[in-house]
């Protein structure tokens, strides 16, 4: 089994789902994808939460987010059908966040609870986009939200750590049987929740991090990690000229790397990787 991950820098438009759109369905065996955000998603929501914003403001940002989700499932599913269950899909998502978003305006006050909730949407709706892609591309996929299928966390908010051994056991029992029956499920990055059920993310490239605790709990055999860039270099190529790719390291080297700076990987990435040995790669969309 191969658990594949998307990060924004390949998903910024149709050319871009159509591309990982053929690579997940060039993929041959079991596969689960893992998405980010649409990209600059995420960044919308948090400059629009920091600033003092008025209710036509709302409007506004749930207008835009639907045509940008819409505009993508438009250009790139096939039929009309899966684009009708998309945008109800999508609708259904963006009501919930227009109400929260209405929430923390009238009461003035936005907890850690309900940041980290706010800013889980741009993940829940892009597995909606892709899932409506594959399907009328003639693949069964299946749009899962790590929330509700038992991804949990320690509870901290902003920077959660996921329990591993539950994790385990629920997506097993939740996400193995769909693949099982010849389904691709595509699963949310960034975000798990805490044993209440409340909505935590992983932090910045936190879906780095989700592939990874995704794959100790379903024992996969490998984990991509797509981005817009080759891997890992020698230094920062913008300040070293003379930079060079790595063409391995260990699991040590990587964390070593992610800690102190290097941005290709959510710093924790490779820890339950390491637990299981299951190596990870990176690659480039557009390489």
């Amino acid at each position: 089994m191969k658990i594949m991950k998307f990060g924004g820098s390949c998903l910024k438009n149709v050319n871009d789902f159509s591309t990982v759109a053929d690579i997940i369905c060039e993929e041959i065996g079991e596969k689960v994808v893992v998405l980010s955000g649409i990209n600059g998603i995420t960044d919308k929501l948090i400059s629009f939460i920091r600033k003092k914003y008025k209710e036509e403001d709302i409007e506004k940002l749930i207008s835009e987010l639907k045509h940008i989700h819409l505009q993508i499932v438009k250009g790139a599913a096939y039929h009309k059908e899966f684009y009708k269950m998309a945008k109800e899909k999508i609708e259904e998502k963006l009501k919930v966040l227009e109400r929260l978003l209405y929430g923390v305006h009238y009461v003035g006050e936005l907890t850690d609870k309900t940041r980290d909730l706010i800013l889980s949407y741009g993940e829940r709706l892009s597995v909606i986009v892709m899932e409506s892609i594959l399907n009328s591309r003639g693949f069964a996929a299946k749009a899962f939200e790590g929330d509700e299928i038992g991804i949990i966390t320690d509870g901290n908010f902003g920077n959660a750590t996921a329990d591993l051994s539950l994790v385990e056991r629920n997506l097993k029992k939740r996400i193995l049987p769909f693949i099982e029956r010849g389904f691709i499920p595509v699963i949310t990055g960034f975000f798990g929740c805490d044993d209440e059920g409340r909505t935590t993310i992983f932090g910045r490239n936190g879906s780095d991090y989700s592939a990874s605790v995704i794959a100790y709990a379903l024992d996969a055999d490998v984990v991509e990690i797509w981005k817009d860039v080759d891997g890992f270099m020698s230094a920062d190529p913008k300040f070293v000229k003379e930079a060079y790719l790595l063409d391995s390291l260990s699991y040590d080297e990587a964390a070593e790397l992610a800690y102190f700076g290097a941005r290709i990987l959510h710093p924790r990435t490779v820890e339950p990787l390491k637990l299981k040995k299951i190596p990870l790669k990176i690659r480039n969309l557009y390489r």
